[in-house]
């Protein structure tokens, strides 16, 4: 981090060339940028971190959760192409910032009303980029409750992808351990109705889907998947279901009982 290059793009007539040259670098420290924290229970509104005063290369932030056991990420700049996640082999250590998350996320085991401070230490040494992501419950809860256990972080997550955001960023479904089942939010835009599927790991090639196009929650049809989705089949809800624009869904993923396959898609409105 904090290498610099000098970039030339040269042009003569039909030809195109690029070439590249470093120039230095900076020794142990970089533009750090700005952070924020985006949870599902507030269904990823950004939230700034604060730099301490005492360590420039720590910030925090308090939340209080709005559901019980939230997922987390962490943004640079406000930008879902600078994201922080847990590596999927080791959920310890930190990978981004980029977008290759897949919709992996950190948990924090808490019931709604509770409050979380998280923070993220990110700091060159030796030219080295060291990042962490930790967590601590600040208030809240009774004494003597058992702490809620998140999913196991080796396990896979699901995100709801729609149309609402031309299908650009898959949102994380939070495990509801008493519904047995992944749920997020869902909001009607101005156009009366949205589209959507879902992505196992947040992957393309893994999505869970109708076996007819623009099925009705509710209505007959066969969940299908996770695996490929050649003809884009997806769910869609809004005006035939008597819904208006800025209406508030909840979309629930049921598994059988098993717990291995997707069984049905039921909504519920808020």
């Amino acid at each position: 981090p904090g290498d610099q290059y000098h970039l030339q793009l040269r042009i003569a007539g039909k030809w195109r060339s690029v070439s590249w040259a470093k120039l230095g670098s900076r020794d142990n420290s970089w533009p750090t940028g700005k952070y924020y924290l985006a949870t599902a229970c507030s269904d990823w509104e950004l939230q700034e971190m604060v730099k301490e005063q005492s360590n420039d290369s720590l910030f925090s932030v308090d939340v209080t959760l709005k559901q019980d056991l939230s997922t987390f990420q962490i943004l640079r700049n406000r930008d879902w192409r600078q994201v922080f996640y847990p590596c999927l082999e080791d959920p310890d250590r930190v990978q981004g910032p980029d977008d290759l998350d897949a919709g992996r996320s950190w948990t924090l085991p808490g019931r709604a009303g509770e409050v979380f401070r998280v923070q993220l230490h990110r700091a060159c040494k030796q030219g080295e980029d060291q990042r962490s992501v930790t967590w601590q419950k600040l208030s809240g809860g009774n004494a003597g409750e058992a702490p809620l256990v998140p999913p196991k972080s080796s396990g896979p997550n699901y995100c709801l992808v729609g149309s609402w955001d031309n299908w650009s960023r898959p949102r994380v479904m939070n495990w509801d351990p008493e519904k047995s089942c992944y749920r997020s939010r869902l909001q009607i835009g101005d156009g009366g109705e949205e589209s959507f599927r879902i992505l196992k790991d947040g992957l393309v090639d893994q999505a869970i889907f109708p076996n007819c196009r623009n099925a009705r929650p509710g209505s007959f049809h066969v969940v299908q998947g996770p695996g490929p989705n050649p003809h884009s089949l997806c769910w869609t809800v809004g005006k035939r279901d008597g819904a208006q624009p800025q209406a508030e869904y909840e979309v629930q993923l049921h598994f059988d009982k098993a717990g291995a396959r997707p069984k049905k898609i039921k909504l519920e409105r808020y």
